[in-house]
């Protein structure tokens, strides 16, 4: 019962997983939960983003270059480059669809695993409570896995990045 409900636990804790973290010049400041401008054009680089601006426009842009003073970036819808201050940005947001169905299916399988475990164990009778108990112990990690990987792969893994205007010249 105790793995049943630190299983439910991780569930709960696990199924809105996202990160917000601070950009700006100088992260040793604001020590773990900071990042400085080279490493978000790294993370950035190639994927789809959502750039969020602070009079509240929000736009799907395919590349950004960040700096201190100034960001430019591509629409995904006219591929045009635009330039904007950078304390005119609010958030920038970036999805993976990939790193999300990766991380759903490992959950997914220990979840589902504990819980088929903790069924079988219930369940089990007889000489044969062992094969029982793997059996269902595979089932829930299979169903889980798989669960894990669909939920996942559309929930994606968010990683959020707050421009706070103190922090920016």
């Amino acid at each position: 019962m105790k793995v049943l409900m630190l299983a439910l636990v991780l569930v709960l804790v696990l199924s809105s997983c996202t990160s917000t973290r601070f950009v700006g010049t100088n992260p040793s400041k604001y020590q773990k939960d900071s990042i400085n401008y080279a490493e978000i054009e790294k993370k950035t680089a190639g994927k789809s983003i959502d750039v969020t601006f602070r009079d509240g426009h929000q736009y799907a842009c395919v590349g950004i270059s960040i700096a201190a003073d100034s960001m430019r970036y591509q629409l995904e819808s006219d591929q045009r480059e635009y330039v904007v201050a950078t304390r005119d940005v609010r958030r920038i947001v970036i999805s993976s669809y990939t790193g999300g169905a990766v991380a759903g299916f490992m959950f997914g399988a220990f979840i589902g695993g504990s819980l088929g475990w903790g069924f079988g164990r219930l369940t089990a009778r007889g000489d044969m409570s062992d094969i029982d108990v793997a059996l269902s112990t595979l089932a829930g990690t299979c169903g889980g896995a798989v669960g894990g990987l669909l939920y996942g792969g559309i929930h994606g893994d968010i990683a959020i990045y707050e421009i706070s205007p103190e922090r920016t010249p």
